[in-house]
């Protein structure tokens, strides 16, 4: 989860073994977007978020999945800057940030999309269904994110974000997402260790 990795996408994904890389494809079905980095082990690792799940690749796990309930799929499209401090809560959401489970890092990251992303992201979570897995990547300069997909994934749904995020001469960030939805059918991810 570094920001400008050594190495893009596309080559850690080719350092993968291509079976490994055949699995996810045909877990996640037609990708939506996707993710390879190297992990601070040196590893490589992956995630597919697809039209028929959530596949992901870890080397300490193998190859896990999140499969999607046929026609679960929404998106929602968020354009916007960062969330201030002075603005209203959204519907649905608490005034205090809600304690899911994540790191300060996962949070921080969190922090940064506009409000309607964070609250799409983290609403089927409020009720406390258990967060087994999440992820981000983010690849760009503090002036230009070209790549960037954040996850939560539990036993029953699945959110993510994925798109680009500019802040022009002189002004603020705007972030144009992409924010998706699904219900989960079936999933034999690990649980998740702190």
């Amino acid at each position: 989860m570094l920001f400008n990795a050594l190495m893009t996408r596309e080559e850690t994904w080719e350092t993968i073994p291509k079976q490994v890389r055949k699995e996810l494809t045909r877990r996640s079905g037609k990708p939506i977007d996707w993710i390879a980095n190297l992990g601070p082990d040196g590893l490589p690792w992956a995630v597919i978020f697809g039209k028929r799940g959530l596949a992901a690749y870890r080397p300490s796990f193998g190859v896990f999945s999140f499969d999607f309930t046929p026609e679960s799929l929404s998106q929602a499209p968020v354009e916007g800057g960062y969330p201030s401090a002075a603005g209203s809560p959204e519907d649905g959401m608490p005034v205090d940030p809600p304690d899911l489970g994540l790191n300060q890092e996962d949070y921080d990251i969190l922090g940064n999309l506009p409000a309607q992303a964070q609250r799409l992201l983290q609403l089927p979570f409020l009720d406390g269904q258990e967060i087994l897995s999440n992820c981000w990547l983010y690849k760009g300069t503090l002036e230009r994110i070209d790549e960037f997909m954040f996850y939560l994934a539990g036993p029953q749904e699945v959110t993510a974000a994925t798109g680009t995020m500019v802040t022009p001469p002189g002004g603020t960030a705007h972030w144009s997402l992409t924010c998706y939805h699904a219900t989960v059918a079936h999933t034999d991810a690990p649980r998740k260790t702190s």
